[in-house]
C-alpha cells in the first residue's frame, strides 16, 4: 500500500474548486473514483492532518459559500481515520520512542477525530479557528523575517567580503551536519519535554527523531531559499513546515507549489518522494481532461 500526503491545493484541484490548468470538474471527480476505488482495493491510503483542517477553516469563497463545508466533508472521506498528530504532538512522541513512530502510533485517536469533525460541522467554530490562524500566521512572518536579518547581520559581520546569498549556499553545502547540529542543540535544550536521558550516549541520533529533524530541515532550507535564492518570506510558509513533518509519514508528498518545492528541494537525503499533481494523477491511471 502507498501512502499519500496532499497539500491543500492538491485537495483543490481534487474538488476542482481550484481547477489545475488542464483540468475539469469531470477530470477531478474521475480521479476521486479512482483515488476511492484503489482505496478500497488497499493499493493506496491518503493521510491528513489538523492542519489540513485549520487551513481550510480559512476558506472564504462568495461565489461557493458552501466550499468550506464540501472541502472538510470530502478531507474525512478521503482520510477515513488517518489523521496525523499535530507536529507539536509527534515531535515528544518520537522523544519518548526514540524514533519514527509505528502503525497507529503517529494518528490522533479515534475520539479525538470525532471531536474534531464534530468541531468542523460548526461554521463559528471554523471562523474562530480561522482568526486564529490569521494571527499565527503574521506572527510566523515576523519572526522569519526576523530571523533571516539576524542571520544578514550575523554572515555580513563575519564574512565581510561575500555577500550573504554566497555565505549562505557555502553554509549549506554541509546542509545535512548544519542540520544534525541544529536538531542535536533542540533536543539538548528540550530533552525533558521529548522524554530523553540523562546520559546523552544514550540519545538516538538526530535523524531519528523524524519530525523534529524536519521541522528544522525545512526551516533552515527556507532560510537558504528567502537569503540565496532571493524568495520572499509567504504566508504559507509556516503551514508549509507542517505539511513537511507530516508528509515525512507518507511515502509521498503531492504538491505543485513552487516555493514550496524550491525549498524541499535543499533538503539533503530527501526521506518521501515528491510528486507534482498530474504525477499523482498518472500513479491512479488517470490522465488531465
Amino acid at each position: 500500500m502507498k501512502h499519500y500526503y496532499l497539500d491543500a491545493n492538491a485537495f483543490s484541484y481534487l474538488q476542482c474548486q481550484d481547477c489545475l490548468q488542464g483540468w475539469t470538474a469531470a477530470g477531478a471527480s474521475a480521479l476521486r473514483d479512482a483515488m476511492a476505488e484503489a482505496t478500497r482495493d488497499d493499493l493506496i491510503a491518503l493521510l491528513g492532518s489538523v492542519y489540513h483542517v485549520e487551513e481550510a477553516s480559512r476558506i472564504q469563497n462568495a461565489r461557493d459559500p458552501d466550499a468550506r463545508r464540501r472541502r472538510l466533508a470530502y478531507l474525512w472521506s478521503a482520510t477515513g481515520w488517518l489523521l496525523l498528530m499535530p507536529t507539536d504532538e509527534l515531535v515528544p512522541a518520537e522523544g519518548r520512542s526514540g524514533g519514527r513512530l509505528a502503525d497507529n502510533e503517529p494518528f490522533v485517536t479515534a475520539w479525538m477525530r470525532g471531536v474534531i469533525k464534530q468541531q468542523t460541522r460548526s461554521a463559528p467554530t471554523l471562523d474562530a479557528i480561522a482568526a486564529d490562524v490569521h494571527t499565527r500566521v503574521a506572527s510566523f512572518e515576523a519572526s522569519q523575517r526576523a530571523r533571516h536579518q539576524t542571520l544578514r547581520t550575523r554572515f555580513a559581520t563575519e564574512y565581510a567580503n561575500l555577500t550573504p546569498a554566497n555565505v549562505t549556499r557555502r553554509w549549506w553545502q554541509n546542509a545535512e551536519a548544519q542540520i544534525d547540529d541544529w536538531t542535536h542543540d533542540y533536543m539538548t535544550q528540550c530533552a525533558g519535554h521529548l522524554g530523553l536521558a540523562t546520559d546523552h550516549a544514550t540519545w538516538p541520533a538526530p535523524r531519528q527523531l523524524q519530525s523534529a529533524w524536519a521541522f528544522h530541515a525545512f526551516h533552515m532550507a527556507k532560510v537558504v531559499d528567502n537569503i540565496a535564492g532571493g524568495r520572499k518570506v509567504d504566508d504559507g510558509d509556516g503551514y508549509d513546515a507542517h505539511h513537511y513533518v507530516a508528509a515525512c509519514y507518507a511515502d509521498a508528498l503531492v504538491t505543485n507549489d513552487r516555493g514550496f518545492r524550491a525549498t524541499l528541494a535543499l533538503i539533503p537525503n530527501q526521506p518521501v518522494q515528491l510528486l507534482n499533481f498530474n504525477e499523482f494523477a498518472a500513479e491512479l491511471g488517470v490522465a488531465p481532461h
